[in-house]
């Protein structure tokens, strides 16, 4: 059941957490993790029990064996440094309850500008993350995407006109197309420097937006991501950035 806050002129919905599986279960994924990796060092212990009494008895192809064997060790030493941190983690897993989620909800909401940055990605890719952008759960006329292309693709811009009356005719957010020129002999800071090109852009223009929101060109968003994101902004001004999970 979800409880209503009112913060300001904003209602967001609080909602119960729900735990992760790793979260409940702690010591089964400690337990499979555990026998997982025991099994391994048996394995290659038993390997190299193997290797040694063959090369002992044959001289023949010795160095391509450890070769071998010391090649699939250093490949496994990543993972294993890896599974290492997960037991750590595991073992410092307070049992709490879950935390809360919070929504904005309602009609009523601050302005939002979501920059997408791209340099020479393919124009497909680009599209469908502007289409995720525009098509989120949030008022349109409090919403502007903006792309920032460090390529200064012309077809691009062309694409981006093109999708104009397609926005229109389902009410969704406006899009604009903003390129920056680097100086010569300046330095350009790649996909920082192109960042914050579009929140000078943004913070100068006629109408700055409260807040700002970025993505790659290759990162759909969920409907529900740019509400979920602010109401913690709003609950709390000492909260300066919210950073959402990626799935890949």
């Amino acid at each position: 059941m979800a409880e209503e806050i009112k913060q300001g002129c904003y209602n967001i919905a609080r909602r119960p957490g729900r735990s992760f599986p790793v979260e409940r279960h702690p010591y089964l994924y400690t337990t499979a993790l555990v026998l997982a990796w025991t099994s391994w060092l048996c394995y290659f212990a038993i390997e190299l029990f193997l290797a040694s009494r063959i090369t002992r008895k044959s001289i023949q192809g010795t160095k391509e064996v450890w070769t071998a064997i010391a090649a699939e060790f250093v490949l496994t030493f990543q993972e294993l440094i890896l599974a290492l941190g997960l037991l750590l983690g595991l073992a410092s897993l307070r049992r709490q309850p879950p935390r809360p989620s919070y929504e904005l909800v309602g009609q009523y909401a601050p302005t939002i500008d979501v920059l997408i940055t791209c340099c020479g990605e393919a124009i497909a890719v680009i599209l469908d993350t502007v289409k995720a952008a525009v098509a989120q759960d949030y008022p349109p006329n409090c919403l502007r995407v903006l792309v920032l292309d460090d390529n200064q693709d012309d077809e691009l811009r062309r694409c981006l006109i093109d999708l104009k009356p397609w926005l229109e005719e389902r009410n969704l957010a406006s899009v604009q197309y903003l390129s920056r020129e680097v100086k010569k002999g300046s330095k350009s800071f790649f996909k920082a420097g192109n960042l914050n090109y579009g929140i000078n852009a943004c913070s100068e223009g006629k109408s700055p937006s409260e807040f700002f929101a970025g993505l790659d060109c290759d990162m759909i968003a969920e409907p529900d991501w740019l509400r979920k994101s602010v109401a913690h902004m709003l609950l709390s001004d000492g909260i300066g950035m919210v950073v959402s999970p990626q799935v890949n």
